[in-house]
């Protein structure tokens, strides 16, 4: 009498599950990871952009506005913004007059952004005399 054996091999069923389970984790978890990537380039270019805008507003005034810039007067350059940047972007400079130091303007210019429901902003600093850039 002979008996047959089964010599079959292969994966049950459970194990090809778990598997697909696991692929499927995967690539869940690396689609996320894109996502949050190309989240954070967009939102790292806009602060390049907003940054430059900055700098030029204040190479602009140093340059030809110093006699008319006014403490306590903003100036509003929301039109100048470059359209890379969304819309309902908005550029104002606030200018004071530091304490002690005479022919000496400070300008705080400050660049908003709107990304979803959150605004997102920079801010720059510059201290400008009738020479020109002092800091």
């Amino acid at each position: 009498m002979t008996t047959k054996r089964n010599n079959i091999q292969g994966f049950t069923i459970v194990e090809i599950l778990v598997v697909i389970f696991m692929f499927s984790t995967a690539i869940i978890t690396l689609s996320s990871l894109f996502s949050y990537i190309q989240y954070a380039q967009r939102d790292v270019q806009y602060l390049d952009i907003a940054s430059r805008a900055a700098r030029a507003q204040v190479e602009y005034l140093r340059n030809g506005k110093y006699s008319t810039l006014s403490a306590g007067t903003p100036v509003n350059f929301t039109s100048s913004l470059p359209t890379t940047l969304p819309s309902g972007s908005s550029g104002v400079v606030t200018v004071s007059i530091p304490t002690g130091m005479t022919g000496i303007k400070r300008l705080d210019v400050r660049v908003e952004w709107p990304v979803g429901n959150v605004t997102k902003s920079t801010t720059l600093t510059a201290l400008i005399g009738a020479s020109g850039l002092t800091e």
